[in-house]
């Protein structure tokens, strides 16, 4: 009996770790066309107010409703379903009164915030509008926590993809409505922002369909009862926080940009609008690392069930194979992604963004994805061991060294000082990570003679694409407009790449069998890559 169990909760983690990457995708994506949309100027002033937006959704998708699955089972497996739907009141409660306060500072705050720290007054409405989505926390929270912590996960891993179908459907439409009858940037800005609390609301009303239909069994308790549950309390609150906070190093490092990017560009000699321009050219790289970075820490988000269950049944020593093979895959992936992308950069930008503005920026950027990939991998990983506190703090850090790296870089070499303080900032939290992952474990997470045959891969790689690059450039010169040409040349240029990385990695035997079982189930699979 206890097998199938354990067997149906690895596969509920599973799909919900499926459900989380997709809704990541589509986050990522539908910011190119809105790009297409509403310009490099429009896409500045989205990019502005975005990252207190992913703040929110990390809260609300990813660290209390873990936190509070945790404790609900803990409730369950003692047959106290009761005290389970009692603590998820109380959360309720206590996250509601938090999420009154998160909206209140940033709507009546929403005018200074604008005025002294992003020094752009017209973006107080925008900064208004996503201060909503706070409010909504607490009710997806405690909804996804709840039916995790019963061991439903279908509930969670739907709401967060119909939130985000929603979001990105709402934000792509009405834009292109506004973009056509509005002429306001700002106000296409704020119908763009509107998009995130039509998809809460859409989660929302999935949640009660379901609770209706389905019987959720949660029932209004009486308010007293919430002191008894202080203690679970303070963990929800501090692990929750911590467990977001760790896991949004990218959209950190963006929110210091919002903070120091275009206040320092006009404070060393930029015309206004020239610099929002830049600043929304800037921002162009950030899908594209949000994207590769996902898929480099894909296996890592995966392992995190397999980890839970390996500490309970004391399998060390393959809780440390896993972990192993998941830092390499990362690597790997991370590094194809970065080369690759650089060597295919500029048909690339013209392909999505519609010109070549910033391509030697977003070259500088693309070196993001490796340690974006390795930062999320090493920190899921030690949340996975139970450890959140760390990683949490080398986000802080990576923002004070990002903070920094723009004062003292951008003065000089403007936005691509901000892009190398990027990158330093990414490889300083990955690096910190990574030794803290090290002592967590003591395995040996990558050696020499792997990054070794991995650097000769890339090398062939990115001569042989831009080989080819050279070749098609001097040939396809027929294919119109430009932006087709592009598009044909990019995406040829990436299955090229793609597929010499795949049959150098298969030839210099990169990963060993046993690697591959760690983190690959199907026994095909693994001889054909071994």
């Amino acid at each position: 009996m206890q097998k199938p169990k354990h067997k149906a909760a690895l596969q509920g983690a599973l799909f919900i770790t499926i459900a989380s990457l997709l809704s990541k995708i589509l986050s990522a994506f539908y910011k190119i066309p809105y790009q297409n949309i509403a310009g490099d100027l429009g896409y500045y002033i989205y990019q502005q107010v975005y990252p207190i937006y992913a703040m929110a959704l990390a809260f609300s998708t990813y660290g209390f409703p873990m936190v509070l699955s945790t404790l609900v089972a803990e409730r369950i497996a003692r047959k106290d379903e009761q005290g389970a739907r009692d603590l998820s009141y109380a959360t309720f409660i206590v996250l509601q009164c938090m999420g009154i306060i998160c909206f209140s500072v940033l709507f009546l705050g929403s005018s200074q915030i604008a005025h002294y720290l992003m020094k752009d007054d017209k973006l107080t409405l925008l900064i208004k509008m996503v201060s909503v989505g706070f409010l909504f926390v607490p009710i997806t929270s405690v909804f996804r926590g709840y039916y995790q912590g019963l061991g439903d996960m279908g509930p969670t891993s739907i709401s967060q993809v119909i939130e985000q179908l929603f979001r990105v459907g709402t934000i792509l439409v009405l834009s292109i409505y506004l973009v056509i009858n509005v002429d306001n940037l700002y106000v296409v800005g704020a119908g763009a922002v509107s998009g995130s609390i039509i998809g809460s609301v859409a989660a929302i009303l999935f949640f009660l369909y379901w609770a209706s239909f389905k019987g959720s069994g949660l029932t209004i308790p009486s308010i007293r009862s919430i002191k008894k549950y202080k203690a679970e309390l303070k963990v929800i609150l501090y692990q929750g926080i911590l467990l977001s906070l760790s896991s949004l190093v990218l959209v950190f490092i963006q929110f210091i940009d919002s903070l120091s990017f275009y206040p320092l560009l006009v404070h060393y000699g930029y015309h206004v609008e020239g610099a929002k321009l830049v600043k929304g050219i800037y921002d162009r790289g950030f899908p594209l690392i949000q994207l590769g970075a996902v898929i480099a820490s894909s296996f890592s988000l995966a392992l995190i069930p397999f980890i839970s269950s390996a500490l309970v049944r004391k399998e060390h020593e393959e809780i440390h194979k896993r972990i192993e093979t998941s830092v390499r895959v990362s690597i790997v992936i991370g590094s194809a992604a970065t080369v690759g992308l650089i060597s295919i950069i500029h048909p690339t930008n013209i392909m999505l963004y519609r010109n070549d503005l910033g391509t030697d920026v977003l070259s500088v950027l693309s070196i993001s994805i490796i340690f974006a990939g390795l930062a999320i991998t090493a920190a899921t990983i030690a949340q996975g061991l139970g450890k959140s506190l760390i990683p949490a703090i080398n986000v802080l850090i990576g923002g004070v060294v990002k903070l920094i790296g723009n004062i003292l870089l951008m003065e000089q070499i403007g936005s691509r000082g901000a892009a190398y303080s990027t990158v330093i900032a990414l490889a300083v939290v990955a690096l910190l990570n990574l030794i803290y992952l090290y002592r967590l474990v003591r395995v040996n997470l990558f050696s020499l003679k792997f990054l070794m045959k991995l650097a000769v891969i890339i090398f062939i790689m990115y001569y042989g694409v831009h080989f080819y690059e050279m070749i098609f450039e001097r040939v396809a010169g027929f294919i119109q407009p430009l932006r087709l040409r592009m598009l044909v040349e990019a995406l040829t240029s990436a299955a090229i790449g793609a597929i010499i990385f795949a049959l150098l990695m298969l030839k210099i035997k990169l990963f060993k069998l046993e690697e591959l079982s760690a983190v690959i189930k199907s026994k095909k699979l693994q001889k054909w890559l071994s």
